[in-house]
């Protein structure tokens, strides 16, 4: 199923800041982005989850969307790189 996503890190000394340093505030203002990226489009059943240094928001496509995706595109195998 395909999905609309978005990812965020924050980088501090040119390397990826780990998510377990987030300050409050820095989780925050990357909730807002994320939110902010995908505003209009997708459902509402939002999936978020962390990696080491990434948060990450994922949302189902609208069944309007979905409509408008190449039946031929859709056969082919899903790829999850993770």
């Amino acid at each position: 199923m395909p999905v609309w996503h978005a990812s965020i890190s924050i980088i501090h000394n040119s390397r990826p800041l780990p998510v377990e340093r987030w300050a409050p505030k820095q989780w925050d203002k990357a909730r807002r982005r994320l939110l902010g990226l995908l505003a209009g489009v997708g459902s509402l059943d939002d999936y978020w989850s962390t990696l080491p240094a990434t948060y990450h928001l994922r949302r189902r496509l609208k069944d309007s969307e979905m409509a408008m995706i190449d039946p031929t595109w859709m056969a082919l195998p899903a790829i999850d790189r993770g």
